[in-house]
């Protein structure tokens, strides 16, 4: 029997059934067509361009920031230090939807809504 070629790879991270009939269904998934086709254009720029990098901080500058503010629109600070737990944690990002959240969390908090490493 031949195999189906998925266009994603699960990882048993979800249910197939999410990625095959839930996640279809929702809203935010309802992207035009040219869109998806700027964007996977412009993914292929930025990893043709960034993997030559030799470091860690060349190739965030070159292709984990682009990502984050250009493709996912994230505004984003780096390496914050928050208290967390009793323990003081820095990850690589704090991620915010827009810049004037970013700056009220920031201002009010000191942190953002989510936290990314980009190691992981």
């Amino acid at each position: 029997m031949e195999e189906l070629k998925l266009p994603y790879r699960n990882s048993r991270l979800f249910s197939g059934d999410f990625f095959a009939e839930r996640l279809p269904s929702l809203q935010d998934w309802e992207i035009p067509s040219q869109e998806l086709e700027s964007v996977h254009v412009r993914l292929g720029d930025l990893f043709d361009t960034s993997l030559p990098s030799t470091s860690e901080s060349a190739l965030e500058e070159e292709l984990i920031r682009p990502i984050l503010n250009e493709i996912l629109r994230f505004s984003y600070l780096v390496q914050p230090l928050r208290r967390i737990f009793k323990t003081h944690r820095k990850p690589d990002y704090a991620l915010f939807p827009n810049e004037e959240t970013k700056q009220a969390g920031w201002n009010s908090r000191g942190w953002g809504i989510s936290a990314k490493d980009s190691n992981y």
